[in-house]
């Protein structure tokens, strides 16, 4: 029962920053209020796991998810069509491009001596690849999976939860 009211004040703390969030910037830096949704989201997602597990693991668990539900959801708006300026935003503002490392890892699959200097640095490409958002979805779908698979295999007989 403590699980559900505590699910319950992690849904209104994000209907608080969502719908206030415009006066909250006010008083606040961008960075910080970005900093509460995610510690309160994943606060909200670490109640999804059991009790008996240890409080760090489960906050590290919890975050593993969020960081792959918010790439899913670049993934999908990137899959959109007429999507460029939402999806340039969402790497832009939030999340860390993968992209940069593609562009090092074509560069020294494709030239050897690996030339790092002449790689492209982009955040994002200029033209729109189809392979990126689908890469996208799929490991973010992966790094979800895993959270859960990760939650569900903890041994509840030790004192400290050690994976199986």
């Amino acid at each position: 029962m403590r699980k559900l009211w505590k699910g319950l004040a992690v849904l209104v703390a994000l209907v608080l920053l969502v719908r206030h969030g415009s006066e909250l910037s006010r008083f606040v830096p961008v960075t910080v209020w970005m900093g509460l949704f995610a510690a309160t989201l994943t606060y909200g997602i670490s109640l999804l796991f059991p009790t008996e597990i240890p409080v760090y693991r489960r906050w590290g668990i919890a975050y593993l998810a969020y960081t792959g539900i918010a790439y899913l959801a670049a993934g999908i708006v990137g899959l959109l069509p007429h999507s460029g300026l939402i999806e340039y935003s969402m790497w832009d503002q939030g999340l860390i491009s993968p992209y940069p490392l593609l562009g090092i890892i074509g560069q020294c699959i494709s030239q050897f001596p690996c030339a790092i200097s002449r790689a492209p640095y982009d955040t994002m490409p200029l033209a729109r690849p189809s392979f990126f958002p689908v890469a996208v979805v799929v490991a973010s779908t992966i790094m979800i999976i895993a959270a859960f698979m990760m939650a569900g295999k903890v041994e509840l007989h030790t004192g400290c939860g050690s994976f199986r």
